[in-house]
C-alpha cells in the first residue's frame, strides 16, 4: 500500500485561510500573500503547495513582523540622574560647605590636609582659605622661601609657613589653636601676634586704651612712611618662621640683623624685629642680656612691657 501524500491546497485557498487568521494585520497578510505568489510563479502555473512548507515560513515572518513592530514602539530608557550626596566634598569647588548631620570629612588640598568638621563653610583662596563658619583643622606642608599659607576669619588671617592648627570662626568671633610649629595672626588693623604649638588665640580681642607713647610712637611712624618706603615685614616675618622652624637660629639672626640696618623702618617697626632679635638670640642657647638692656635703652617699655622687664629681671638677678 503506498504511503498517504500530504494534503495540498491550492494559493487561492492559502489567500483565504490568511484572510481568517485574525491575529495578522493586513500588512501581514499582503506581505504572506506576495510570498506565496512568488513561491507558486516559481514552481509553474497552479502549483500546489503543501501546508506545512507554506505555513513554516509564513509564521516565522509573522513573528519576526511583530518582534520589529514591538520593538520599534518601545521608548528607551530614560538615564536617571544621580543625586550627589551632601556629605562628600569635592576638593575641586572653590566652596566647601558641610552640613550638620554629616560626620567630619578630611581633604588633600595641593599637598596640605584639610579635616572640615560638621556646620562648617569654608572657601579656597589663591593663597589659602578663608574659613566663614565653623571649623576648620589644618596640616600645612612646608613652604619653599618665603611663601606663604594663610587662612582669613572675621577679624583677621593666620598666617604660616608650615604647622598643624584648627580654626574655628563663629557668629561673634572665633579662636585659633596651633598644635605644631608658630603662626602668627595679622589683626586687621595691622598688629601681629604670635601663637606657638599649645597656644590659642581668640577674637575679637579686648580693646585697650591708646597711651599717648602709642599715639606719639603711631604719628612717628606715620611720617616716617610718607617720606621713605616701607620694608616688606610679611617677607621677613615670614622668611624668620621658616628659619625658627628649622631651627636655624643663627640665620635668623643675621637676618633680623640686616632687615635693622635696612633704611625705610618705622619705629615701631624697629623694635619688632629688635624684639625678635632677641628671642632667637634666646633661641639659640646664647646670652641676650646685653640686648635686652640696647633694646631698653633705645625703646623703653614699648610694646612688650611686661615680657622686657622680666627678661631685664632675670639678667640684673645675681
Amino acid at each position: 500500500m503506498s504511503a498517504r501524500e500530504p494534503q495540498l491546497e491550492t494559493p487561492e485557498e492559502a489567500r483565504e485561510r490568511l484572510q481568517a487568521e485574525a491575529h495578522l494585520s493586513a500588512v501581514e497578510r499582503d506581505r504572506l500573500w506576495r510570498r506565496i505568489e512568488y513561491g507558486a510563479a516559481r514552481g509553474g502555473p497552479r502549483t500546489r503547495l503543501s501546508r506545512p512548507l507554506l505555513w513554516a515560513p509564513a509564521l516565522a515572518a509573522a513573528a519576526a513582523t511583530l518582534a520589529i513592530l514591538l520593538l520599534g514602539d518601545e521608548a528607551p530608557p530614560t538615564p536617571q540622574a544621580s543625586t550627589p550626596d551632601p556629605c562628600t566634598l569635592d576638593a575641586r569647588r572653590a566652596q566647601l560647605e558641610l552640613p550638620a548631620h554629616c560626620a567630619p570629612q578630611t581633604l588633600q588640598m595641593n599637598g596640605d590636609e584639610w579635616r572640615v568638621e560638621a556646620s562648617t563653610r569654608v572657601e579656597r583662596e589663591p593663597e589659602g582659605a578663608r574659613v566663614v563658619s565653623g571649623r576648620v583643622r589644618f596640616r600645612v606642608a612646608p613652604r619653599p622661601g618665603a611663601a606663604r599659607f594663610r587662612v582669613r576669619v572675621s577679624h583677621g588671617q593666620v598666617v604660616v609657613i608650615g604647622t598643624v592648627f584648627r580654626v574655628e570662626q563663629r557668629t561673634e568671633g572665633g579662636s585659633v589653636h596651633v598644635s605644631e610649629g608658630v603662626i602668627e595672626f595679622v589683626w586687621s588693623d595691622g598688629q601681629r601676634e604670635r601663637v606657638s604649638a599649645g597656644g590659642t588665640l581668640s577674637w575679637p580681642r579686648e580693646t585697650e586704651p591708646e597711651t599717648e607713647a602709642e599715639s606719639e610712637s603711631e604719628a612717628e611712624a606715620e611720617s616716617e612712611t610718607e617720606t621713605e618706603p616701607e620694608v616688606d615685614m610679611d617677607r621677613v616675618i615670614g622668611r624668620l618662621l621658616q628659619l625658627r622652624s628649622q631651627r636655624r637660629h643663627d640665620e635668623a639672626a643675621r637676618l633680623l640683623r640686616e632687615t635693622l640696618r635696612a633704611p625705610g623702618l618705622t619705629r615701631r617697626q624697629r623694635e619688632r624685629i629688635s624684639y625678635e632679635l632677641g628671642l632667637t638670640l634666646e633661641a639659640s642657647g646664647a646670652s641676650a642680656c646685653a640686648h635686652w638692656r640696647r633694646h631698653h635703652a633705645r625703646f623703653g617699655a614699648g610694646l612688650h612691657a611686661a615680657e622686657l622687664d622680666a627678661r631685664l629681671e632675670r639678667c640684673n638677678a645675681p
